[in-house]
């Protein structure tokens, strides 16, 4: 029971210096561990620092860099510690790592330390003197030695310097990051990953960025604004501008702005989210991701445009997309519209004016302009969105509005005056007293004429007295009321000159004014040309028409004279294709001139025959002959009926006989057509000459009329003088027997 008793305390104390020896490895490699992790932690911080510090890396990158630093001090501390601490050290390791470093023991200790952990009580054929006397021998050479020496003292007592040393480096990195500024800052942005910035010559700030989005509407040129924050030691000379997108990085240079303290970039037509930062010297921002809105837009506009009364048009749409339109003034109008999403307002813009446009629901809109505000000019509709924008100009928020939506163009259709035209008929520019002026006016309007009336004017100088005089009226024209409140007003009517009182050698002036019915700029009144006359005596108009008829007369006399001609030239174009079978192109080209040359001579009695008619048509209306008068009849019978018979009739149908000449293949045929051409023109040259003499007596009579009234004239005159000697000499007697009485 004794021997049992000591062999089980010799084994314990065998387990005792194991378990010793095994707590000491464990704290040997605790040491060694922490060795790593501390300079793995001093290294990475440094290194993290100086990347930072240097590179001044974003909020991401800090992060992927402060998840890195974590990973491999995790790593580092289950290499160096979790799995050594975790591995299993069996007895029989210890005492082999032991007997190693004892040479002595020859593995009495394994042997001894093997016999104790096995109950050989039971064993047979086992003598239990020997196992005793074996564990008592490794009990004893156990206690002989050390079992430190299996520990490499000398690095375990390095490992605890370097320990206690790294941990102080540790504390101090920890107390400076709470003490120092670039300790804070770096403590701020690597561990907390908040947004403390380095100490630089200068700090950049993105104006509009909030939150690290710069909202854009799409498809705007957006500017990107830096601005160096105050409290610079220096400033930039140049900064850019780093853009990413899914296509791919590019880099643009800034501009310089004001004194050198904002610098800009426009990015051109915005159609995609992108991010980017800006970068200068050391100096870089986070990356600030490009955030799009869709700014509102007109989905549809109608405009409604209600003319004024006046013109009876009714109320209209105008075309959309038919622009510029033309409204009368006094117009009014009605824009409605719609918008592509919910709004917080929308203003019609016109020119430098401005008008809300009270929204229906969250996306129509509509308004009314009355006639006071419908002005010419470019119009839009300009569409406030619920969302806005942080300006990069201002930093403010500003609304987000369409861009350019729905102009249109609006302009006067000018509501004219009225266009007036009027002629006198049947007289010159001298008219007698008596004389009654017919005359011809038409009124257009755009919408009606309201009024019409002629203004006349005489003014007269007399070169005797020197005494000049004048008059001024209007007059309506009978009937023409019946005619008015109509677009177009059409008339006919005569004036008679002695309703003006006008003296002889006046001057008269006839103007038509018309009115219309515009109640918004006008009523407007056109006026027609002015119809200047004389008032002369019938002396004066009848030596003036003689003079008109001797000018016809000398006209009429070239005509014939070119009748001659042309007489002449036919006889020689007669003997010149008398013996050709087929005509020559010359003689074609001659008969082609005769043809021509003999219209054209017709063409010229027309204005010869109209101033002649003109002539009979004044002696009427100036009165100085009645319709049956000797005058004028032998005017139209010896005259003008045969002159208007050779333009209409006899000098067409000889130019189309020297044509048939032209077009005749039979030279007999041709040689009888082109005699019965000359023989009609002969008979059109005696014609001529029965007018021409005709002209003559007809100027002989209009002369002998003339002195005749000239005759009168005189006698009248010397009448007067006279009734006027009579009386004078009356009322001398009368004076001198008065005289008489009173002696």
């Amino acid at each position: 029971m004794d021997k049992k008793i000591e062999k089980s305390e010799a084994a314990r104390q065998l387990d005792a210096k194991l378990h010793a020896l095994r707590s000491k490895v464990r704290r040997w490699l605790v040491f060694d561990g922490l060795v790593y992790l501390f300079a793995w932690t001093v290294g990475l911080i440094v290194v993290d620092y100086a990347i930072d510090r240097f590179f001044a890396m974003d909020r991401a990158q800090r992060g992927v860099m402060l998840i890195l630093i974590l990973a491999i001090l995790i790593r580092m501390a289950f290499k160096r510690l979790v799995k050594p601490l975790r591995a299993s050290l069996s007895d029989d390791a210890l005492c082999r790592e032991v007997e190693q470093k004892n040479e002595a023991l020859a593995e009495e200790l394994i042997s001894a330390f093997q016999f104790s952990r096995q109950d050989w009580s039971a064993a047979s054929g086992i003598s239990a003197e020997m196992v005793d006397a074996t564990i008592a021998e490794g009990v004893k050479v156990a206690d002989a030695v050390s079992f430190d020496t299996a520990l490499n003292q000398k690095r375990l007592k390095s490992n605890r310097i370097k320990v206690f040393g790294l941990a102080g480096v540790v504390g101090l990195i920890g107390l400076l990051s709470v003490t120092t500024t670039n300790g804070r800052i770096w403590l701020n942005r690597n561990l907390l990953l908040g947004d403390a910035e380095w100490p630089l010559d200068f700090h950049l700030k993105v104006v509009g960025v909030d939150n690290g989005r710069l909202v854009a509407p799409r498809g705007d040129n957006w500017p990107v604004i830096a601005e160096v924050k105050d409290g610079y030691r220096r400033l930039p000379d140049r900064l850019e501008v780093q853009i990413r997108t899914a296509a791919g990085r590019s880099i643009e240079a800034m501009d310089k702005l004001d004194d050198g303290t904002r610098f800009r970039l426009l990015l051109q037509n915005v159609q995609e989210e992108l991010e980017f930062r800006v970068a200068g010297d050391r100096t870089i921002t986070p990356w600030y991701k490009v955030m799009l809105v869709e700014r509102p837009e007109v989905e549809a506009v109608d405009l409604m445009a209600t003319p004024p009364a006046y013109s009876e048009i009714a109320a209209h749409p105008l075309p959309p997309g038919k622009g510029p339109y033309y409204v009368l003034r006094g117009t009014k109008l009605k824009v409605a519209g719609k918008a592509n999403k919910d709004l917080a307002g929308a203003v019609l813009i016109a020119g430098d004016a401005g008008y809300d446009m009270p929204l229906q629901n969250h996306q129509a809109f509509e308004v009314e302009l009355g006639p006071e505000l419908v002005v010419p000019g470019i119009y839009g509709v300009e569409l406030h969105d619920k969302e806005s924008v942080v300006s990069p100009e201002t930093g403010e928020p500003v609304p987000l509005t369409s861009k350019g939506g729905a102009a249109f163009t609006l302009r006067y259709r000018e509501d004219t005056k009225p266009k007036l035209k009027a002629k006198a008929m049947g007289i010159s520019s001298l008219v007698t007293p008596g004389a009654v002026i017919p005359y011809q006016c038409s009124a257009k309007d755009d919408f009606r004429v309201t009024e019409l009336n002629i203004e006349y004017a005489w003014q007269h100088d007399d070169l005797e007295t020197g005494v000049k005089t004048n008059r001024a009226d209007s007059i309506i024209p009978s009937g023409v009321v019946d005619l008015l409140d109509e677009a177009e007003v059409q008339f006919q009517d005569r004036i008679e000159v002695s309703s003006f009182e006008a003296p002889l050698g006046s001057s008269l002036s006839l103007v038509f004014h018309a009115m219309d019915n515009d109640t918004v700029s006008g009523p407007k009144q056109g006026s027609s040309a002015r119809i200047q006359l004389r008032v002369v005596s019938e002396a004066e108009l009848r030596d003036d028409i003689l003079r008109r008829e001797k000018e016809a007369r000398q006209a009429f006399e070239q005509v014939a004279k070119s009748q001659d001609r042309l007489i002449t030239d036919a006889q020689a174009a007669q003997v010149a294709i008398r013996d050709e079978g087929e005509l020559s192109a010359n003689s074609r080209a001659m008969m082609n001139q005769l043809q021509k040359k003999q219209k054209l001579l017709g063409t010229s009695i027309t204005p010869i025959a109209k101033r002649l008619e003109t002539i009979s048509l004044e002696v009427l209306n100036n009165r100085l002959e009645t319709e049956d008068s000797a005058l004028l009849k032998r005017l139209r019978s010896n005259i003008l009926n045969p002159m208007s018979n050779l333009r209409e009739r006899e000098v067409p149908a000889l130019a189309a006989q020297f044509d048939e000449v032209r077009r005749m293949g039979d030279q007999a045929q041709r040689n009888q057509a082109i005699f019965a051409a000359i023989q009609g023109q002969d008979q059109v040259a005696r014609t001529m000459e029965r007018i021409l003499r005709f002209m003559v007596k007809n100027e002989e009579f209009q002369q002998a009329i003339n002195l005749l009234s000239e005759i009168q004239k005189s006698q009248k005159e010397v009448l007067e003088m006279t009734e006027e000697e009579k009386a004078r000499r009356v009322r001398d007697l009368l004076k001198a027997q008065g005289s008489e009485g009173k002696e």
